[in-house]
C-alpha cells in the first residue's frame, strides 16, 4: 500500500472546489485497480491509457450525481463544477508525480491548453489532478 502525504492547506483547498481526500483516493484506488489487470501482452500503452480513462470516468461517476457535468471538447475529458467557474481533468504525470516536496508536471504536451477550449457557460478556470501509479497529487492553483 502507498504512502499518502495529507495536509491540511490541500485539505481545505480540495473541500473550497467541493471535492474530499475521501473522493479523490477512491477515484484513483479504482483506476488504478483497472489498470492493475493490463499484461506484458498489452500494448505497451494500455495501462497508462486505462488509468488515464478510467480515472476521468469514475471522477464523473461520483461528481455528476452531486450536479456537476461533463463534456469532452477536442477529446479533453472535463468534469465542470455546478457553477461552471471550472473543470477538472485527470491527465498522466512525470516520474515526481506523488513525490513529496517536489514539482511533478504533466508528461505530454497539449496541442492546445485547456484554457482556449470552448468554456461552459461561464468563465472557468481548469483544475488539473495528475496520476500516476497508485499515487496522486492534487496540482491546484492557490
Amino acid at each position: 500500500m502507498s504512502l499518502v502525504r495529507i495536509e491540511a492547506k490541500a485539505v481545505d483547498r480540495l473541500a473550497e472546489l467541493g471535492l474530499s481526500v475521501e473522493i479523490v483516493e477512491r477515484v484513483v484506488r479504482r483506476a488504478d485497480a483497472e489498470a492493475s489487470i493490463c499484461t506484458a501482452l498489452d500494448p505497451p500503452i494500455m495501462e497508462g491509457l486505462t488509468r488515464w480513462g478510467r480515472t476521468n470516468r469514475f471522477l464523473r461517476e461520483e461528481l455528476v450525481p452531486a450536479g456537476w457535468r461533463y463534456d469532452n471538447p477536442r477529446l479533453l475529458p472535463r468534469t465542470i463544477h455546478p457553477s461552471g467557474e471550472f473543470a477538472i481533468v485527470a491527465t498522466t504525470g512525470d516520474e515526481l508525480t506523488g513525490l513529496v516536496d517536489l514539482q511533478p508536471t504533466t508528461n505530454t504536451r497539449r496541442a492546445s491548453p485547456p484554457s482556449r477550449l470552448s468554456r461552459p457557460t461561464n468563465s472557468w478556470r481548469s483544475t488539473s489532478v495528475t496520476s500516476t501509479s497508485a499515487r496522486m497529487m492534487a496540482r491546484l492553483p492557490t
